[in-house]
């Protein structure tokens, strides 16, 4: 089955590259794992497209071309050929008889991306450099996965263009929230002695001023402390106000985002993506923005609340906090303390009395 819809008009951001090289090469944190990077976004919108099929079928088949069915039957037709290319079925099930992590694993589900970062980089699929490291795809193996790659990334684009509307229709409102209720928000967590370990500078301080992208997490009434440093004694959660102009992509799970301004993160500890992974990219006040997350746009709110590990990751851009939510006795101080920070928000109390 090959997709034939036309989408010239929607700009992919997402892209593979031939050639693995970063600026900083020569410091091993700064090196680009493509395929694990693409294992990681493949395994993603599998995920992504079964919560699809799990909670929303009928209103997503209604509103579709091609059936939520037909749609996972095109992603395993491109994956497996894409997976065949570096992990043959003989080797792959070699490399499963052999791994005793693998052979416990459901092989749609999870196996079949492990797979490809089990991938022996010493053959012909890959490109090395005179002193054999490796710095790419060669260009027989380039030619024969980019389309099979770039047509799971029309995947993840033609249906992102409905489950958009699942967000706008069930992202609770301000005006609407009642959290006796049932509710679903998106809240960032605000911590007094913030979380980053690099230190002040302001270099860094500006940096971090400029940024345009912000993690969120959904959260509903059973999960109200499945947030991003939820085990705090003191902390806040700004409720965000759901725009799907800002919405970029969500996880289940931490997605590991970083933002990169003119080329350029100025954090420590930080992760380096792929354009596999690139979620977004912004001209704004003469400064370029990429943003990169281990995430997809096509994610959808009941799939996330349904799956979620420890906290889940919504990444918004521009985010307009509405409120301060108390999440407990010990924060009310700091919760006020943040409200006033942001233009004297509402502050909603939210937690057991003492």
């Amino acid at each position: 089955m090959e997709l034939k819809l036309d989408i010239k008009e929607h700009k992919l951001t997402k892209t593979l590259p031939q050639v693995w090289l970063t600026p900083d090469r020569d410091i091993p944190e700064n090196e680009m794992f493509v395929l694990e990077d693409f294992s990681v976004y493949a395994k993603k919108l599998y995920a992504s497209l079964l919560g699809i099929k799990k909670f929303y079928q009928d209103k997503f088949n209604k509103n579709n071309t091609y059936t939520i069915d037909e749609y996972l039957q095109l992603f395993d037709s491109a994956y497996n050929k894409i997976l065949n290319v570096f992990v043959p079925t003989t080797q792959a099930t070699k490399i499963i008889s052999s791994d005793k992590t693998l052979k416990q694993k459901d092989y749609n589900a999870e196996t079949r991306f492990l797979l490809l970062e089990k991938v022996l980089q010493n053959n012909n699929n890959f490109k090395f450099d005179e002193n054999n490291n490796l710095i790419g795809f060669s260009d027989e193996t380039y030619l024969k996965i980019k389309n099979k790659v770039k047509q799971l990334f029309l995947i993840e684009k033609l249906c992102s263009f409905t489950t958009r509307e699942f967000w706008k229709e069930e992202i609770t409102s301000f005006e609407d929230l009642d959290l006796n209720k049932p509710y679903k928000i998106l809240v960032k967590c605000v911590l007094k002695d913030g979380w980053r370990k690099e230190g002040k500078s302001k270099k860094l301080d500006n940096f971090m001023k400029s940024k345009i992208f912000n993690s969120t997490s959904l959260i509903d009434n059973k999960h109200f402390y499945n947030t991003f440093f939820a085990f705090t004694s003191q902390y806040a959660l700004l409720l965000i106000d759901y725009s799907d102009k800002d919405y970029v992509c969500a996880s289940a799970k931490d997605s590991y985002s970083e933002e990169v301004i003119d080329n350029k993160n100025l954090l420590e500890f930080k992760r380096v993506f792929s354009d596999i992974l690139l979620q977004n990219e912004i001209n704004e006040n003469q400064q370029n923005h990429k943003f990169y997350a281990e995430a997809v746009e096509c994610e959808t709110p009941q799939n996330i609340l349904d799956n979620i590990e420890l906290y889940t990751e919504v990444n918004m851009k521009h985010i307009k906090p509405k409120a301060v939510i108390v999440p407990n006795y010990d924060s009310i101080d700091f919760a006020k303390q943040v409200a006033k920070e942001y233009g004297d928000l509402p502050v909603i109390m939210q937690y057991e009395k003492k």
